[in-house]
């Protein structure tokens, strides 16, 4: 979601409404929880884009040697 969203705002296009719907509902869960949505604004890509190379560092260290 914040991947999605982050590049509408890269390209300064509005996210389709169905993106804008999900990103609410994810906003309003992660209030409830005290957590907040990312910065997706163009000073924020570079958090983003930070935290997902470590996710996927993460991930990667899940897979079997050699795949």
């Amino acid at each position: 979601m914040v991947l999605a969203r982050s590049w509408y705002t890269r390209q300064r296009q509005t996210a389709p409404g169905r993106l804008k719907k999900l990103e609410g509902r994810l906003r309003a869960a992660l209030a409830l929880s005290d957590q907040r949505f990312p910065d997706v604004t163009l000073a924020g890509l570079s958090a983003i884009r930070q935290r997902c190379q470590r996710e996927w560092q993460t991930m990667a260290s899940w897979l079997p040697v050699g795949q």
